[in-house]
């Protein structure tokens, strides 16, 4: 049997665990997986923070041409903080400055609702920085899916109409998947 090409991808970078099966442990330190780019497949383009270096907190999370390496601020230490009833939940820590991918406030949060980030919890079940993985091998990649409202990590702008392909376009959480607008933009890739 083959592989499905996500998995074939997170196998050769040494990551197949993220995979959300078959997790035993219900600990909640941090344990980072690896650090990597966030990349879109459907614009091709990273998680970005604004210019080169260091940003303070609540700094809002855009995408923009992807810069692998440390010379950008594009890399993302994904750290699996807990496992709940076999899903393996993440944070995902900007490395540069420090702070965690992050949503406003503790909660549930509506679709459109744009990303900043913010200091990493240290209680993550009473925040809403936690994010777990749906692999959609049909598209190469993963829905990265907030934990407490259940919706995807998006591009702004619709994939139909190609409006979410610009550089500095926010980073939104909406609706996984619809009939009208499918997967949309909400497909990412983890590179290194």
């Amino acid at each position: 049997m083959r592989m499905p090409k996500a998995a074939r991808f997170l196998a050769a970078a040494g990551v197949a665990t993220l995979l959300p099966v078959a997790f035993a442990s219900d600990a909640h330190a941090a344990t980072s997986v690896g650090i990597y780019a966030l990349y879109n497949n459907s614009t091709g383009k990273c998680a970005d923070l604004p210019n080169f270096g260091w940003n303070p907190a609540d700094t809002p999370v855009t995408q923009y041409t992807c810069t692998l390496g440390s010379g950008d601020n594009q890399m993302w230490d994904m750290q699996q903080t807990r496992t709940v009833n076999g899903l393996a939940l993440f944070q995902f820590v900007n490395v540069k400055s420090g702070y965690c991918l992050d949503l406003p406030d503790y909660g549930a949060v509506p679709a459109g609702t744009r990303l900043s980030t913010y200091a990493c919890s240290t209680d993550p079940a009473a925040d809403n920085q936690e994010w777990y993985l749906n692999d959609v091998t049909l598209d190469g990649g993963y829905e990265i899916i907030n934990y407490q409202d259940n919706l995807c990590l998006d591009v702004a702008g619709l994939a139909r109409f190609g409006t979410d392909r610009a550089d500095d376009l926010p980073l939104t959480v909406y609706t996984c998947y619809t009939t009208a607008d499918g997967y949309d933009d909400h497909i990412w890739r983890f590179l290194n």
